[in-house]
């Protein structure tokens, strides 16, 4: 095989590893998608239910404005 030959199966054998690491890298992004919109929604359920509590309990006052304990 000649030099030219060998240059072109360097770049074919070269060109099919990054085919799949581009696959695997793109599975890797669907998957942590996946757990994004997922760990979305249980922070939005989470809020919910802070927020439902704190007027369940007649809280008007927000985390915000008390003081640390230390205090």
């Amino acid at each position: 095989m000649n030099d030219l030959d060998q240059r072109i199966t360097d770049l074919e054998v070269k060109s099919a590893f990054s085919d799949q690491l581009v696959r695997d890298l793109n599975d890797v992004v669907r998957s942590l998608n996946e757990e994004l919109v997922g760990l979305r929604a249980e922070l939005t359920e989470l809020r919910a239910q802070v927020a439902e509590q704190g007027t369940e309990e007649g809280e008007t006052n927000k985390l915000e404005d008390e003081k640390p304990p230390h205090y």
